[in-house]
């Protein structure tokens, strides 16, 4: 049996909700979807760090265009990100 651990739904440890619930086999699954790259931005040392960060998007969205692009920083950084990225 094939298992599709690349698939968005893919639980690990336990089934996914659609073999639960529907009695679908991995290797004959219509709902496969494979995840898309995450990616993950740590930065939380002052704003201009922040700042200059922001730079990197661009090139990231063009090499991993699926990607979802998380960003942790500092409280004080949100609103700067958020007019950014707006």
């Amino acid at each position: 049996m094939k298992l599709h651990t690349d698939c968005r739904y893919f639980a690990g440890s336990k089934p996914c909700t659609y073999h639960k619930k529907k009695g679908v086999l991995c290797e004959r699954c219509t709902y496969y979807v494979p995840a898309a790259p995450r990616i993950l931005i740590i930065k939380l040392d002052s704003m201009g760090d922040v700042l200059r960060t922001t730079s990197l998007l661009p090139s990231l969205k063009e090499a991993y265009p699926d990607a979802y692009i998380t960003w942790v920083t500092r409280r004080e950084s949100v609103e700067l990100l958020d007019a950014i990225l707006q």
